[in-house]
């Protein structure tokens, strides 16, 4: 690829708690740019968000993306779909994404000319929306086992709710105070 030349993303598909987060910063600390302020997850949440309008435009969610088929049954639906996010992508709101420094550099994420990559579970079944905006993308597909998988995400709910309930000790004191007042 020529120096300068406008490159396609990888894009990263698989499950959460599959192996995707390490992946991501891999390639991040290989010179890859993988967005702007991420969080722990290392999701891009300006992909996220769009990926969850995808889902639950179609009546879904990450953990209930069945009906994505409705969608992909809908040849206009899809073309609006992709021209939404081509509009998002060209303008504005993919500052998120980009940061401001490559904001004012690219003003648009399809003009980005350094390796760069995005990381969100949810392109494992938005992935054909994607490839149409962008038919030179990278897809890196991570699989783990799925009783791994979901013993992970087990655990992860199990030791959020603990923590949630350490959280409310802190503060019961708190709460029972409130309680008792009238407001």
């Amino acid at each position: 690829m020529a120096e300068g030349e406008i490159r396609s993303p990888v894009i990263l598909v698989g499950m959460h708690r599959s192996g995707t987060t390490l992946l991501t910063r891999m390639l991040e600390r290989a010179g890859v740019f993988v967005g702007w302020r991420l969080p722990d997850n290392q999701e891009a949440s300006f992909f996220r968000r769009h990926n969850d309008w995808l889902l639950h435009s179609s009546g879904g969610s990450w953990d209930a993306p069945k009906s994505m088929r409705y969608l992909y049954a809908d040849a206009d639906g899809v073309e609006a779909a992709v021209e939404y996010l081509r509009y998002r992508l060209s303008t504005f709101p993919c500052l998120e994404f980009l940061g401001p420094v490559r904001y004012l550099r690219y003003r648009s994420v399809f003009n980005v000319r350094e390796p760069w990559a995005w990381k969100d579970p949810r392109n494992t079944v938005t992935l054909p929306l994607w490839t149409r905006l962008f038919p030179g993308a990278r897809i890196v597909h991570i699989v783990r086992n799925g009783v791994d998988v979901a013993e992970s995400l087990y655990r992860r709910q199990k030791e959020g709710s603990q923590a949630a309930r350490q959280e409310f000790a802190r503060y019961r004191f708190l709460f029972r105070f409130l309680a008792k007042r009238a407001w």
